[in-house]
């Protein structure tokens, strides 16, 4: 089970100064980002589809690379109780991220990105 809040289920964002605010001195860094949620008072159903692609051509790799997210939730209010479900799922490709090459020392080729990622 995860511990993540949807969307559908904020209410509210709040901004708070960090370190010098009252509500959280000394224990933050930076700024807080205070959600508030909320559970639904009536029938409510979300669905989203998204989708997207890459072109990729690299030192000497190309193709394409694409991905989806789609979600669904629904939630309702029965008398005192209240309930959100959710689904989400997430495909994706990625171009690649790390090129090891030979130094010329050892026989790569002159001006080739090295794995270190100079150019040597």
């Amino acid at each position: 089970m995860t511990q993540l809040v949807t969307p559908n289920e904020i209410a509210r964002a709040d901004v708070i100064y960090g370190p010098y605010s009252a509500l959280y001195a000394g224990n933050s860094y930076g700024g807080i980002l205070a959600f508030t949620t909320r559970m639904p008072d009536k029938l409510e159903v979300h669905a989203a589809m998204k989708g997207f692609d890459q072109r990729f051509d690299l030192y000497g790799t190309g193709g394409w690379f694409p991905g989806w997210n789609g979600s669904f939730a629904i939630g309702d209010r029965r008398n005192s109780l209240s309930a959100w479900f959710t689904f989400d799922h997430l495909t994706t490709n990625s171009q690649p991220l790390q090129f090891a090459n030979l130094l010329p020392a050892y026989g790569g080729a002159y001006g080739a990105v090295n794995s270190y990622g100079g150019v040597g």
